[in-house]
């Protein structure tokens, strides 16, 4: 245990707080990699791409609950509608 602190802290301090981590990735991955991230950017093209995806994953989270909500509240709404409908309407019919 008292290693992996001291690997830990050395991290740290020498990588300005960003943890190392190494991932296995298929082959095909590597070389989209490659083609978009020179070496020594590989790292900071990772993290963009996981904040870029993530972003996007909870974009489609909040849009799927705004729907849900929306047609949860679609009968409520077409109900207020139909109530006031005749008052929105009062005096528009004897208009030329």
């Amino acid at each position: 245990m008292l290693v992996f602190h001291l690997i830990f802290a050395h991290r740290f301090v020498y990588n300005e707080g960003m943890p190392r981590l190494n991932v296995t990735i298929p082959t095909d991955a590597l070389d989209m990699l490659n083609a978009f991230a020179a070496p020594g950017k590989r790292s900071s093209f990772i993290a963009s791409s996981i904040r870029f995806y993530a972003r996007k994953l909870e974009r489609r989270r909040l849009a799927a609950e705004l729907r849900e909500g929306y047609l949860a509240g679609k009968d409520d709404a077409h109900a207020i509608d139909s109530e006031f409908e005749s008052a929105l309407l009062d005096g528009l019919e004897d208009e030329p």
